[in-house]
């Protein structure tokens, strides 16, 4: 996986105190609880390509639900070498 020097914020609400999961290509990245209004923030790095950005939920009585983003990310995006 190739990543850029950056990073962006994936912010959003889910059910209250649900816990929230963000993989990268199928590799658990980070994970975190939503607050008692449901909003959880993940920092998410820059990588290069085609990619899959895959949020799993799980709620406090054993509830799942899966939310897929793709994203693409342009090679010519890249620094030249010095």
């Amino acid at each position: 996986m190739r990543t850029a020097s950056g990073s962006y914020t994936v912010t959003d609400t889910t059910e209250p105190n649900w816990t929230v999961e963000l993989y990268i290509n199928d590799i658990l990245i980070d994970f975190t609880q939503a607050d008692a209004a449901g909003l959880y923030v993940f920092k998410v790095p820059i990588v290069y390509g085609y990619t899959v950005i895959k949020l799993k939920f799980y709620g406090p009585l054993g509830e799942e639900r899966t939310e897929e983003r793709i994203k693409n990310t342009p090679y010519s995006f890249m620094q030249e070498k010095i």
